[in-house]
């Protein structure tokens, strides 16, 4: 296709999270007491906050489980990524650990935003287009998945939007393309092009791999959390960029609410965490979901 097709349309990801493996399991107390400068513990959490130190001190938030798994978010820099994993590397290795060379680094996920500088009939949208949804809420939107790269996206009258469910740069662009060519069928009469400029992206690669979610909490996936309680649970058990995250990810794809089925929650969570994070943070919520002693 024409590159001059997609002039009006901006692209830029935000929010990224990024998983690897060191492949080996950690003796996290034994750590925690050894650098207790590096490393820290928050209350009911099953793993280690990396604070580094220096030129490796982490700007974002990065948290080391006892399986060797290390998820790093808020930090966009592949070069201090690198770093950090470096370090940590080096520190399990200070206590007889063996991590491999190559620890899978990847995006597991990224809140894309774009702008489309066209306003879009999004009520047509829905009505056309398969796989779509209409929201009427306070932000009217429409939600659609892309059937293509399997992105979520939600755009708004204005033409802005977000796209989730991957990582990977391609896929993104793709999904984005795809939305824009269905926009453009839908009838230029309705619509009016303002200016122009070239399509801007920032990103780092990522497979984009997905995953798929099988937890269920005592066969009671429709518990329901309140929104409030959630946001101060992930901050305090996680910190402020994955709850940032995690938030941003139920809103574009569920709807901003006031609350959430524990479903809705670990479906967002697994893809960012794995499945035991998710797991523990689950069961710490649904315990708290009677008795609020945050």
């Amino acid at each position: 296709m024409c590159t001059a097709l997609y002039s009006d349309v901006e692209i830029r990801l935000r929010n990224k999270v990024c998983r690897a493996d060191f492949g080996c399991m950690v003796d996290l107390n034994r750590l925690r007491s050894e650098l207790p400068d590096k490393y820290s513990v928050r209350e009911n959490f099953p793993g280690l906050v990396y604070k580094g130190g220096g030129q490796r001190k982490a700007s974002g938030t990065v948290l080391l489980f006892s399986n060797g798994s290390i998820i790093i978010t808020g930090e966009d820099n592949n070069e201090i990524i690198m770093r950090i994993l470096g370090d940590v590397a080096s520190d399990l290795k200070s206590l007889g650990c063996q991590p491999r060379e190559d620890v899978g680094l990847r995006v597991v996920n990224s809140v894309a935003q774009f702008r489309i500088r066209r306003p879009v009939d999004i009520a047509l949208f829905a009505q056309s287009t398969p796989g779509s949804k209409l929201d009427r809420s306070r932000f009217p939107a429409v939600t659609w998945r892309d059937p293509q790269t399997g992105c979520t996206i939600r755009l708004f009258r204005n033409g802005a939007g977000v796209v989730l469910g991957s990582g990977d740069q391609a896929k993104i662009k793709q999904a984005v393309y795809n939305l824009y060519g269905i926009i453009t069928k839908l009838g230029t009469s309705q619509t009016k092009r303002v200016n122009t400029s070239r399509t801007h992206v920032i990103s780092t690669e990522g497979n984009g791999k997905e995953k798929k979610f099988y937890w269920v909490i005592n066969n009671q996936a429709g518990e329901a959390v309140d929104r409030t309680r959630l946001t101060e649970l992930l901050v305090r058990l996680f910190g402020p960029s994955i709850s940032k995250t995690v938030m941003k990810n139920l809103d574009i794809l569920i709807g901003e609410q006031q609350q959430y089925t524990l479903k809705e929650v670990g479906q967002v969570l697994v893809s960012l965490l794995g499945e035991a994070p998710t797991n523990a943070f689950l069961d710490r919520l649904r315990r708290q979901a009677d008795d609020y002693s945050l």
